[in-house]
């Protein structure tokens, strides 16, 4: 997005995110991945249209979802899958129950979600967002999956955790820390 940006190729951004990923209900889920996609990597998607809003891209025909919607799109519908029954908060990597992963929680799901909720509080001036990417940043330091020190590197990177421990003990370092900075930094 940023090389796009810096070069001015808004066509090809535009005609690849709205075309071919958007999906049916204009919330990045085409109905051709819902079989594999999780919530990371519709954050990705979502963070995408973030930054096409904040860089001022130029947007998609106005019969079309335009990129602050889809960006709320994909924040709205991982609100509804803050899921509190299990570790009393936290999105799960996968969407559906029957993908691999489904019994995680996970440090980019979750830093996405962050990620997102903050950019869009900054963005938009609704602190609907900020109080959200507050609960959520509050919730992964309580079960250790956010970048506090003195483990910023390591704790920030859990991958996975199994939901029913609610703790971060199987750390790897995956270097996702960067969600977590930039969702901190834009805030």
């Amino acid at each position: 997005m940023s090389h796009s940006y810096c070069a001015r190729n808004v066509s090809l951004i535009r005609a690849n995110c709205s075309r071919f990923q958007v999906g049916e209900n204009n919330d990045f889920m085409p109905s051709n991945q819902t079989h594999s996609e999780g919530n990371d990597d519709q954050a990705f998607w979502g963070l995408a249209a973030m930054a096409a809003a904040e860089m001022n891209f130029p947007n998609p025909p106005a019969k079309s979802p335009q990129w602050l919607a889809l960006a709320q799109a994909v924040f709205n519908e991982q609100a509804a899958r803050w899921d509190t029954q299990n570790c009393k908060g936290g999105l799960r990597w996968q969407i559906f129950p029957f993908n691999n992963g489904y019994d995680y929680k996970n440090s980019i799901s979750n830093g996405c979600f962050f990620h997102l909720a903050a950019r869009l509080a900054r963005y938009t001036g609704n602190n609907t967002y900020l109080t959200i990417a507050e609960r959520s940043y509050e919730w992964m330091s309580s079960i250790g999956i956010s970048p506090t020190p003195p483990c910023f590197g390591l704790c920030a990177s859990v991958i996975c955790f199994c939901a029913s421990r609610c703790s971060c003990s199987d750390c790897v370092d995956f270097r996702t820390a960067d969600v977590f900075v930039c969702g901190i930094r834009r805030n």
